[in-house]
């Protein structure tokens, strides 16, 4: 699970890596959780460029009640669920991302 939004530059760069990235990672699924104010600039990216992950908006940014749950005070925040959604990691950068796939 990935918190990024739109507004941001760093997830603007990271996020088409990390999709890149997953593309052959065949067993694994990516929630895409973005954290935004209004829908349309969301719809219209990740319609045209995070294909076949699980893309979510989640309206009133840092508000949103998920964000809350999940602690998210940054984007882009990296979560590595299991099987049963429990949290076995959370990676700071794409980096260790890859590198907790073993790359």
């Amino acid at each position: 699970m990935v918190f990024w939004s739109t507004s941001c530059s760093h997830c603007l760069r990271e996020i088409p890596l990390l999709h890149a990235y997953m593309e052959n990672k065949k067993g694994i699924k990516v929630i895409a959780f973005a954290l935004e104010e209004d829908a349309f600039v969301w719809e219209n990216y990740s319609k045209a460029n995070l294909s076949g992950w699980h893309n979510v908006l989640g309206l009133n940014k840092w508000q949103n009640k998920v964000s809350t749950t999940y602690q998210v005070f940054s984007t882009p925040s990296y979560f590595v669920l299991d099987n049963n959604k429990k949290i076995i990691a959370k990676p700071n950068e794409i980096k260790d991302v890859k590198a907790f796939f073993g790359e």
